[in-house]
């Protein structure tokens, strides 16, 4: 019983303190981090050990670092699509995450797809060859996935 108890407290930490992660590679190692993403931050790993506040959520505006002026807003999120700025205007609108997809703008044609996402693997375009394969993601929950296609959406 007391066994029990000591390893369910060693897991407790893991559960909690969940992150939701982006990995250059497909093999998802600490070397390979590049951005993670944790209480409304997301942090740009440099390396193993260093890593700086690259942009922060709040609520439906994304900041650069802790900003929180109009000016400082870099992208609105609604639900699962990415505007541009502090607007939510169709003129503004950037990418559209539909069925583990990123699509520029509102489109849903197979030519417009930038990257799709399937099993923690990120693919260029709609494909799910292995040869597309170029990046990895690990999320904390399965809403954050918008949050991923915003941090991968510049590649």
């Amino acid at each position: 019983m007391m066994r029990y108890l000591f390893c369910l407290l060693l897991s407790l930490p893991l559960t909690v303190f969940s992150q939701t992660k982006v990995y250059t590679g497909q093999l998802k190692s600490p070397n390979e981090l590049i951005f993670e993403y944790r209480s409304n931050t997301v942090y740009r790993v440099n390396n193993a050990v260093m890593k700086s506040e690259y942009l922060f959520i709040d609520g439906e505006k994304v900041y650069f670092r802790d900003r929180k002026f109009t000016t400082d807003v870099k992208y609105t999120i609604k639900s699962d699509v990415i505007y541009k700025g502090s607007s939510t205007s169709t003129f503004d609108l950037l990418f559209t995450l539909k069925d583990q997809k990123l699509y520029i703008g509102n489109s849903t044609f197979r030519t417009d797809c930038l990257y799709t996402f399937k099993d923690g693997i990120i693919y260029r375009g709609d494909s799910t060859s292995s040869f597309d394969a170029f990046m990895s993601y690990e999320l904390a929950e399965p809403s954050d996935l918008i949050y991923v296609a915003m941090m991968i959406a510049p590649y």
